[in-house]
């Protein structure tokens, strides 16, 4: 008998176990056709497109994501890539003969970097070699600079050094990925690397090298230490600023703490020293009127390795231009907010502070008093220290702290009660806070009350948002809707859309008429901002909240945008959340 049930519940076992690998199996299937629909469906969308960086730049960031499942695919994309932005280059020559003033069209309007990224992450060999055929000529002539006896002017507001700067740092980069993704060519490239200059990615190129090749990584980095020791960092009144950050992580990772068992790669406590001393000299030379903006970083260097430095540096510091905007005692009120300060030593020592100091610290114990339960203390801390106009924003401040404490204790009528009180911009942001709180407290149970307090805050909406705080908050209420309830938040997407396509169309007419860089040729150049800008209103996380709940409405929604930039880009950002999903 004992011998039936243990085999009647091995064969359970065993069907559940078939069920759960089915279900897996039908899931990844799923999850495989919805990638492969959002990959189809940008390069489609890429195909149409009139710019050519535009296209170069989906082609190589839809590369990136199919990479995963295909990785011929991928490189096939990549390669158009580097085909289109070879005509966008060619097509930006042009448009410098049309307007001469445009002096780095190529080099600040073609997303070369963002190609270049998107591809040396999966293939930087494949980057590599395409790297030097698609350099602007503007880049290879800052780069190729004047002989020794030729003084001429040859660029406007110092363009050159950022040229110079920029594509540095881009071709480092990618040889660090190279040596990431081919461990045997690693040292080759590493020291090709090292060879070209000395850029932010130095150190990290130093350490993997080290791995292969200590003597040589030893040799190379005595050699960047030389290179920096020699630098201008400041070149025609403008703070070069690669150099610095180069020098930085340098100096940074020799005083970090290191445990005993780290082998990894460090320079000598001499170099260190003169780095140290070089920098130094550079931030507290009187003659450098840009340096000062790297003095707070040389503190924290200097407090490790020249102490004696430390007191020059801070006076420097408070004689900055920008000083006069800091807070005279940012320090104190940053201590004295920390919950680390008891509340008493707070309250002591604020009183001998300016009033917006005052003001910072005793809002930030009423918060601490009130996130504690001691409501009372709180409100007559407010009441003795702030009055009139100062006193009602301090305690409208208190009662949205008392809500989130009163959420966190469950007490959810109470809490509507009080929001029933606020203002209505504090009663949206509180409503939402309610629903979410509740919902996430019992999500079958609290479902209906989060729903009407969800269409409780849509009634504080105008019925079409008029300015663009009423689309950001109705997009805050569709985010909060995809959780709660997500056909409420697909009938709001909806409603949205025509005057969603409004506000595009009218941005590409605006923008075109007036010669933004962020419109040509009708068309919205889609890289500037990270594509951010093709879909004005639009919270991003929302769409992909809706996509998670139906994935084939979700794509009937975007096809409802008018504007292919807007179509392309929302398919992108579903396109590339996916590994997080994965």
């Amino acid at each position: 008998m004992k011998k039936l049930r243990l085999a009647l519940v091995l064969l359970v076992l065993a069907q559940a176990s078939t069920v759960f690998a089915q279900a897996d199996d039908e899931a990844a299937k799923e999850l495989l056709r919805q990638h492969t629909a959002l990959a189809e469906a940008i390069i489609a969308e890429s195909r149409d497109f009139r710019l050519p960086e535009n296209r170069a730049w989906l082609l190589a960031r839809t590369g990136n994501r199919v990479w995963e499942v295909d990785q011929e695919r991928a490189r096939d994309l990549f390669n158009d890539a580097v085909n289109e932005l070879i005509a966008a280059l060619t097509h930006a020559e042009m448009e410098k003969r049309r307007n001469p003033r445009m002096v780095v069209y190529s080099a600040n309007q073609v997303p070369r970097h963002q190609v270049f990224n998107a591809i040396g992450a999966r293939d930087a060999d494949l980057a590599l070699r395409n790297f030097y055929r698609t350099r602007p000529p503007e880049v290879d002539r800052a780069m190729a600079g004047g002989t020794a006896n030729d003084t001429r002017i040859r660029s406007t507001g110092n363009s050159d050094i950022y040229l110079i700067q920029n594509e540095l740092n881009l071709e480092q980069m990618l040889f660090r990925m190279a040596a990431d993704q081919n461990p045997e060519r690693a040292a080759e490239f590493l020291k090709a690397a090292l060879k070209k200059g000395v850029g932010p990615e130095a150190l990290n190129l130093l350490k993997k090298l080290h791995e292969k090749d200590p003597e040589t990584a030893a040799s190379l980095g005595r050699e960047v230490i030389s290179q920096l020791v020699h630098k201008n960092y400041i070149i025609a009144n403008q703070p070069d600023h690669s150099a610095f950050q180069a020098a930085f992580a340098i100096l940074g990772d020799a005083v970090r703490q290191r445990p005993t068992s780290d082998k990894s790669f460090k320079f000598t406590a001499a170099d260190i020293k003169s780095l140290a001393d070089k920098l130094l000299g550079v931030v507290m030379d009187v003659r450098s009127p840009m340096a000062y903006q790297y003095s707070r970083q040389m503190i924290q260097i200097a407090e490790k390795l020249r102490p004696d430095a430390v007191s020059r540096l801070r006076e420097l510091e408070n004689q900055a231009p920008y000083a006069p905007f800091r807070p005279v005692n940012n320090d104190t009120v940053r201590r004295l907010t920390s919950t680390d300060t008891p509340v008493e030593q707070a309250m002591a020592e604020a009183a001998k502070l300016d009033p917006e100091a005052r003001r910072q610290v005793y809002q930030s114990v009423a918060n601490r008093l009130t996130a504690g339960g001691d409501v009372a203390r709180a409100r007559q801390i407010l009441n003795d220290n702030f009055a009139d106009g100062a006193l009602s924003a301090a305690q409208e401040a208190l009662d949205y702290q008392h809500v989130h404490y009163l959420i966190n204790q469950g007490k959810f009528d109470d809490a509507e009660a009080l929001i029933d009180e606020f203002s209505d911009p504090m009663r949206f942001q509180a409503l939402i806070s309610l629903a979410d709180g509740a919902f996430s407290r019992d999500q079958k149970e609290n479902q209906p009350f989060s729903v009407r307090i969800l269409q409780k805050a849509r009634a504080t909406l105008p019925e079409r948002p008029e300015i663009s705080q009423d689309m950001q908050q109705m997009m805050r209420l569709i985010t909060a809707y995809v959780r709660i309830e997500p056909s409420e938040a697909f009938g709001l997407v909806d409603g949205l859309i025509p005057q969603i396509n409004e506000l595009a169309e009218a941005t590409v007419v605006v923008n075109g008429f007036q010669n933004s860089s962020t419109v040509r040729k009708g068309e919205i150049v889609i890289h500037f901002g990270g594509g951010q800008n093709t879909t004005p209103g639009i919270d991003h996380s929302a769409i992909r909240g809706l996509a998670q709940k139906d994935f084939d409405r979700t794509m009937a929604l975007i096809r409802g945008f008018s504007r292919r930039e807007t179509r392309a880009q929302l398919t992108l950002n579903l396109l590339e959340s996916y590994q997080n999903r994965q």
